[in-house]
């Protein structure tokens, strides 16, 4: 099975860089694709220093992970992706390759990465799985996601959606070592929190509170094990 790798960022700097120095250490992806969302902090110059061998596309403005993500699906080679946020602490390069190869075990569609260390406001709403940026899934299945035209923060839950239509088989790892790089830790506290409670009203006014519930509740519930 070959997979791309896509990572969109937009001014992630040191984030970034370590989270490639990671990524590209990984035998089972065939493919790194990082898509620069506009960001104006020069990391893109790095990338191709450093990584002359991933795949560098730049937007001139900023768009948003959605415009981003899907500059990355029609660059792709592979039917299958290997979707990574760029502000990834805790990463190791042994636990992704066994999660692809979970992945390539062929009893699951999708396998989605959660997060050990969570925080009470993610736990209560199963944000780690739920609203995970960290996925194996198909070409096929983005591209579907994608034509709903989400917006935002809206990426992930508008995927469930898509899943959930397709009856997908969906794998959940419920604590790995990785997290993602909280929002107060990037905006303050005032902004963090802003930013949380308007991407949580920003998924809800999108799919509805019923299918919000509907994922809370239901989404992503068998846990495997690498």
């Amino acid at each position: 099975m070959s997979i791309s790798c896509i990572i969109p960022f937009y001014n992630e700097g040191e984030r970034l860089k370590r989270t490639l120095d990671i990524v590209t250490l990984v035998p089972d992806i065939d493919e790194i694709i990082c898509v620069d969302d506009g960001s104006t902090d020069g990391v893109h110059e790095y990338i191709r220093q450093l990584f002359p061998s991933i795949i560098l596309i730049r937007q001139e403005v900023n768009q948003g992970k959605v415009a981003a993500i899907a500059q990355g699906v029609y660059r792709a080679t592979h039917p299958t992706l290997f979707l990574l946020d760029a502000d990834l602490e805790g990463l190791s390069t042994s636990e992704l390759s066994r999660t692809i190869q979970r992945y390539t075990r062929g009893d699951i569609d999708v396998l989605i990465m959660g997060r050990r260390s969570t925080n009470w406001f993610v736990r209560l709403n199963r944000g780690d799985i739920i609203f995970s940026g960290q996925r194996i899934v198909t070409k096929e299945d983005v591209t579907k996601t994608i034509s709903l035209k989400p917006k935002g923060y809206q990426l992930e839950i508008a995927m469930n959606k898509v899943l959930r239509q397709q009856k997908r088989r969906i794998g959940a790892l419920m604590s790995t070592g990785m997290t993602n790089t909280y929002k107060y830790k990037k905006w303050g506290y005032v902004g963090g929190w802003y930013r949380e409670l308007a991407m949580a009203w920003s998924l809800i006014r999108f799919a509805g509170i019923r299918e919000y519930l509907s994922q809370v509740l239901t989404f992503a519930k068998t846990e495997i094990t690498l």
